[in-house]
């Protein structure tokens, strides 16, 4: 049987029939696609400029950007322009990992790694600041509780209470322990740490504990949030007080005095 290519006779052993034309081949004068594992005669494949490896023409792509041909396995289709693409012209979004070209992508402030329109936005706070787009993936931004506008780390502050991220423009200050919080985690003024205020023994095991030994009281109100122990303290003929500690180390943040006395003295310990 003759090669229709070189036209020199081989045995049926070293001859192959191509998937498109139909026609014998030698082994010189064909491919096995890397892609589907048919061979063709090379007038019906190309060489993957990415891989070098053979593919036949309805595995291949040519790249919109360079001209180059491709295997499927080396490049891709962006998902917003549906453009085709080699190794070299595209990327895979750094969140969900769908492949997207240069013009289609945006480059994370923070990782630097590239993201699809669907995953990647501006901090709301830094736009007004700086009059610049500062685009951040998902993963370094947060969204504010009260309004779900999007906050970088810079801007982002951990409500002690609800635990989730919140902007300046929505913290007030609790009138009782004097910290800042969430907006939505306040009713007429108060946050709602010093709105559950307890008798102590309906702490949690060791919050107790965590009191310095100056803090010695009559009796003890106590309410904890995730940064934060609020002791309202009596005693029989001073003052009533208010304490605020950090969670974490005991340190007090806060402490006045409160009450009629308070009143007339202006609070002062």
């Amino acid at each position: 049987m003759a090669c229709t290519t070189c036209e020199r006779p081989h045995c049926m052993s070293h001859t192959e029939t191509c998937l498109t034309c139909d026609e014998p081949y030698c082994a010189t004068h064909s491919d096995t696609c890397v892609e589907c594992d048919f061979t063709f005669c090379t007038d019906h494949s190309a060489e993957c400029d990415d891989c070098g490896n053979p593919v036949c023409h309805t595995d291949r792509k040519t790249c919109d950007a360079c001209g180059e041909t491709t295997c499927l396995s080396d490049g891709a289709d962006c998902i917003h322009c549906k453009e085709s693409f080699c190794a070299d012209h595209h990327t895979r979004c750094g969140t969900c990992n769908d492949p997207i070209c240069v013009a289609d992508s945006t480059e994370c402030v923070d990782d630097e790694d590239r993201h699809c329109h669907e995953h990647i936005a501006t901090c709301s706070v830094c736009g007004h600041e700086t009059d610049q787009d500062q685009p951040r993936c998902n993963n370094h931004l947060e969204q504010c509780v009260v309004d779900d506008a999007n906050l970088c780390s810079e801007h982002a502050h951990t409500d002690p209470i609800l635990e989730r991220a919140v902007c300046s423009e929505h913290q007030t200050t609790c009138t009782t322990c004097r910290q800042q919080v969430a907006t939505a985690a306040v009713d007429n003024g108060e946050c709602r740490t010093c709105q559950e205020l307890a008798e102590n023994d309906t702490l949690q095991p060791k919050v107790e504990d965590t009191l310095p030994n100056s803090l010695s009281f009559r009796s003890m109100r106590i309410s904890t949030n995730s940064a934060y122990v609020v002791v309202h303290g009596t005693r029989l003929m001073r003052s009533d007080e208010i304490v605020v500690l950090e969670r974490e180390t005991g340190d007090i943040v806060e402490q006045y005095r409160t009450g009629l006395l308070a009143r007339l003295s202006g609070g002062r310990l």
